[in-house]
């Protein structure tokens, strides 16, 4: 459990990517480590780190059916966001805004696998953990999402 509590900045910045608040991201987190706690002494969780992520992406698009989020904070983008390859074209304050606009024309799944790769750096096979997905299922959202993204980057240029 201390593990998971270490990685709390890591859930927070997960929950504030899909809903756009680092405050609703926070309460977010907080239920899900009291549920946790909570389901603890009832049963045991093999793997806490995917159940957890997957309980903070759950928790999260709980809150956005109740009402649709803000866009995310431009400074937070701007830190996340890393140059090489793709996103080499992405780097001034204009284009990161633009960014944050069409990650939210994404699907969820699509913005998940892409946050998760391309923002947090985990690897496919932690990704497909954590989602419950198959790797080839991992591969073709993550591909889908960065074409999606280029083509509407593309469009609005």
């Amino acid at each position: 459990m201390k593990a998971l509590l270490n990685s709390r900045p890591k859930y927070i910045r997960f929950a504030t990517s899909i809903l756009g608040n680092e405050q609703d991201a926070e309460d977010a987190v907080q239920d899900c480590y009291i549920r946790l706690w909570e389901q603890n002494r009832e049963s045991s969780v093999r793997n806490l780190e995917a159940y957890m992520m997957q309980a903070v992406r759950n928790a999260c698009l709980d809150r956005l059916r109740r009402r649709r989020p803000e866009q995310l904070d431009e400074g937070y983008w701007e830190s996340k966001v890393q140059a090489p390859d793709v996103w080499q074209q992405i780097i001034d304050k204009d284009q990161v805004k633009q960014l944050q606009q069409l990650l939210q024309l994404l699907s969820e799944k699509q913005r998940t696998v892409f946050y998760l790769r391309d923002i947090e750096g985990y690897e496919l096979s932690e990704i497909e953990g954590l989602m419950g997905i198959s790797n080839e299922a991992v591969r073709a959202q993550l591909s889908r999402a960065r074409k999606q993204l280029r083509e509407l980057y593309n469009q609005r240029s």
